[in-house]
């Protein structure tokens, strides 16, 4: 007689309710906590690359590379210890003065906890454009 009072008052009992109910915001938490890192380091690692690509284009700029594959070479020298995979496109246009440089790194190639790498396209691009001064 004893246990089956013993099981409806555990039953009818209200304390540790919240435990049950917490449960879902806990998980809820952490998947916003695991958004906001992956962002933060997707962040992190764009302004990483455009500092590379902008370093190339400065070079370009001034003249001490004049040769698109030269460019992408050295920028690709910056970019691959970090991200392998990453791909880099050079265009100088003389008749524009411009010279533009595209980086595309993988979502794989990235340091994500996964839930970007679940998103779409061919990964992070990362494009700048310099004024030529030597043309």
């Amino acid at each position: 007689m004893k246990r089956r009072e013993a099981v409806a008052s555990f039953l009818e009992s209200e304390t540790g309710s919240f435990t049950v109910e917490g449960l879902p915001w806990i998980v809820t938490i952490c998947v916003i906590m695991t958004l906001i890192y992956d962002t933060a380091m997707g962040y992190q690692s764009y302004n990483r690359v455009l500092r590379s690509v902008q370093d190339t284009n400065r070079l370009v700029s001034i003249g001490a590379i004049r040769d698109p594959l030269s460019a992408e070479e050295l920028a690709m020298a910056y970019i691959l210890e970090t991200y392998p995979g990453a791909t880099v496109t050079t265009t100088i246009d003389q008749a524009e003065d411009y010279v533009w440089t595209r980086a595309t790194i993988p979502w794989s190639a990235l340091h994500l906890t996964g839930w970007l790498r679940l998103a779409p396209g061919e990964g992070m691009i990362i494009s700048a454009a310099h004024r030529l001064e030597w043309s």
